[in-house]
């Protein structure tokens, strides 16, 4: 695996801005097929193992963590909305799965062991066009994410809630 450092991966992912996994994979066409415009995994699935030259894993712990970096990978859609003029998140981004035993055994978020990958995480945003195929998706902007004092504190409260209705026998939803 190739040495990297923090810098060397915020360089990398801001170099793939205004492109597509197929100009920066070198991708051709025999490459892609009907399931890759289908399945959304799979935009992060190059992003992580091709370009990135990670691992594939559902390990709680951050992604880049085997190279010695506390930095989570995550990908998202966005997608025009015409009527209004703007463009939303194509859907919600799952973080990571929860723990119960973990959250009980831990009343602050931040000493939680499967959420501590969401304090330092880069974002890679990608433009979802509905008929246009996963490695021909733009990718828009590429940033790092830290929650600040204010998100910190805010988590905490979902994070308590949360916290009580699994003491209070509660199954939680993603709505949690």
């Amino acid at each position: 695996m190739n040495k990297l450092t923090t810098k060397n991966i915020i360089d990398k992912a801001k170099y793939l801005e205004g492109k597509t996994l197929r100009e920066v994979l070198k991708l051709n066409k025999s490459g892609d097929s009907e399931n890759s415009m289908k399945n959304k995994s799979n935009f992060a699935r190059f992003i992580e193992r091709d370009y990135f030259n990670l691992p594939l894993n559902s390990d709680s712990k951050p992604d880049f963590r085997e190279i010695g970096i506390e930095l989570e990978l995550k990908t998202s859609g966005f997608k025009y909305i015409k009527s209004g003029n703007f463009y939303n998140a194509k859907e919600r981004i799952t973080l990571t799965q929860i723990d119960y035993n973990d959250v009980i055994e831990n009343e602050k978020w931040t000493d939680n062991s499967h959420l501590n990958k969401v304090k330092n995480i880069l974002f890679i945003v990608y433009l979802f066009e509905k008929n246009v195929s996963t490695i021909d998706r733009k990718i828009i902007y590429t940033f790092i994410w830290s929650p600040s004092e204010l998100q910190s504190e805010l988590i905490q409260k979902d994070y308590a809630l949360m916290r009580e209705n699994i003491i209070n026998g509660r199954h939680l939803s993603g709505s949690d």
